[in-house]
């Protein structure tokens, strides 16, 4: 049986993303996302802003370097950050 963890596909670290706008609002994705998709110049990319890490109940999540991170040992694959996350 293999074990579910979660996946965060985008590989964008803030540097090699790119930035469309600069962000200065409330710090969460959610927020961000609801101006014009967030500040990334990839639509689909991660926000970096850990609305994700803090749905996590395990600490499996941490933001490096404006990307989410999953610690596959930790996560218990309860997709609470697919939840949380505006870019799922």
């Amino acid at each position: 049986v293999e074990t579910k963890v979660a996946l965060v596909q985008c590989r964008g670290t803030a540097k090699s993303a790119g930035e469309k706008a600069e962000y200065e609002g409330i710090p969460t994705c959610a927020a961000a996302d609801l101006v014009a998709g967030g500040g990334r110049s990839c639509r689909y990319g991660c926000l970096g802003l850990g609305d994700c890490a803090r749905a996590c109940d395990y600490g499996a999540i941490s933001v490096r370097d404006g990307l989410a991170v999953i610690d596959p040992k930790r996560c218990r694959a309860c997709s609470r950050c697919i939840a949380a996350c505006p870019k799922h």
